[in-house]
């Protein structure tokens, strides 16, 4: 990822070549809160980088004002069966302290302890002790007081503390001492804002609430120099800013030259800036595909934020899969790249000698195509014999010309007797015709012979 961007006034600190901070100089604060960024080793772009901040601009390091009164109020409880003088337990916490370096600001003149109270509850035999530690010295070092009662804190449990009893008559050795709570009251001059106990004015792209008691970062449409004021809104209705946290009038733009960077991870990887952040609307998208993916051949990886459509990531065919028994065993040269393909890549694939693919214009090799991950090769089958194919050739040649010359030898006899048939039918027709004519009168000859026979046969008869 390289190194993060610099910041003035501070330094990128590096646990090691993926992990980093920001620290400030001395004698300034880290505005917001402190942060550890990560390599995106995918990437190659650090975690600073983010929707809400897109080009990565690391945090601010702020002057710290010196405080004008700064004190810790704290609270310890010890056991005890009776009540005890609260001058003696004063006296003997302040020295148990000092004797074990617990409490350092006393003995270098940085604070003073006092304002001590004790109360004893003879029911659960416990003193509740509470004292005041007040910063005199470097009023602009929070840490002072911070660290003392840090210290505070890993030893009150080995507290042991020689008292007086309440009549100062005998002394008793109290234990079994806990460490309550503890808070920091910090006063600031005037004209600044306390933060985490800091006095400062607002940094750069941030302004004062409407109370003016903190400072906020300012919101999109406004910008801030810094310094005890309120954020600036952009002048005009169509003028803008990109992100929150503008610093000048100069970020201000039209809202027609915003850009809104959309995808989707699961479909176009991932995107720098990522999907949300507003650049300017010709600003350039950089998309990253996950490990085993990449957008298809022939399209690159940067593109426009205002693209109607990104690029997808898809699946890319490992070629490299393939070793020589693989393709020894496919009957296929290796003579290819064996590598990682993207989709929509061509590969020529050539046949050994003597061998083809089943099917295809050109047997002896065949272009593949990558497919969103998925090719499949195949394998060269041995071509056949030459002299074995010319005659097989020659064999189902005679066999189709016979077959064809049977064929029309059964369609010329067919052919034959029919014409015959209808030569016959023609002859005899007229004969037909005359028979069919004759037939009729030798019927009415027939007829009339028989009445005459009749009339004369009756004739006879009545006589």
């Amino acid at each position: 990822c390289g190194h993060l961007k610099y910041t003035e006034h501070g330094t990128a600190m590096f646990y090691d070549s993926h992990t980093a901070y920001y620290a400030c100089d001395y004698g300034y604060k880290l505005v917001g809160p402190s942060m550890n960024y990560t390599c995106n080793e995918l990437t190659g772009v650090w975690s600073i980088v983010t929707s809400d901040n897109p080009d990565g601009t690391p945090p601010t390091c702020q002057k710290i004002r010196t405080a004008e009164t700064r004190q810790e109020d704290i609270v310890m409880t010890i056991e005890s069966d009776t009540a005890v003088n609260c001058n003696s337990l004063s006296d003997a916490l302040q020295s148990s302290l000092e004797d074990m370096n617990a409490l350092t600001c006393t003995t270098s003149n940085f604070c003073n302890f006092g304002d001590f109270n004790c109360q004893h509850d003879s029911q659960t035999s416990i003193i509740t002790m509470e004292f005041v530690l007040t910063q005199t010295y470097n009023l602009m070092d929070k840490n002072i007081l911070e660290d003392n009662v840090n210290r505070i804190k890993s030893v009150t449990s080995q507290l042991e503390l020689v008292v007086s009893d309440f009549k100062k008559r005998s002394t008793i050795t109290l234990g079994g001492a806990v460490f309550q709570s503890s808070s920091t009251t910090t006063e600031c001059p005037d004209r600044t804002v306390e933060e985490n106990n800091d006095c400062s004015t607002c940094s750069p792209g941030q302004g004062l609430n409407r109370d003016e008691t903190e400072c906020r970062m300012c919101p999109i449409g406004s910008y801030s120099a810094g310094g005890y004021v309120h954020c600036t809104p952009c002048i005009g209705v169509n003028s803008t800013t990109l992100s929150v946290g503008s610093t000048s009038i100069l970020s201000c733009v039209n809202t027609d030259s915003v850009c809104m960077v959309k995808g989707i991870q699961s479909v176009h990887g991932y995107l720098v800036p990522p999907p949300g952040s507003r650049v300017v609307l010709n600003a350039t998208v950089t998309g990253v595909c996950p490990r085993g993916k990449n957008q298809a051949f022939g399209v690159g990886n940067r593109f426009r934020c205002k693209s109607q459509e990104y690029p997808a990531c898809f699946d890319m065919c490992n070629m490299a899969k393939y070793n020589k028994t693989n393709l020894d065993e496919r009957n296929i040269q290796d003579d290819f790249e064996r590598r990682w393909y993207f989709h929509n890549e061509e590969i020529a694939i050539n046949c050994k000698n003597g061998h083809e693919y089943a099917s295809g214009t050109e047997p002896e090799s065949r272009i593949f195509i990558c497919d969103n991950g998925r090719i499949d090769i195949g394998r060269c089958h041995k071509k056949t014999d030459d002299f074995v194919l010319t005659l097989v050739v020659v064999v189902l040649s005679v066999v189709l010309a016979l077959l064809i010359f049977t064929i029309l030898c059964v369609c010329f006899r067919k052919r034959s007797h029919v014409d015959k048939k209808r030569k016959r039918a023609e002859l005899e027709l007229p004969q037909l015709r005359a028979v069919a004519i004759r037939e009729p009168e030798q019927a009415e000859t027939s007829v009339s012979g028989q009445a005459e026979t009749s009339v004369s046969g009756q004739a006879e008869t009545s006589t």
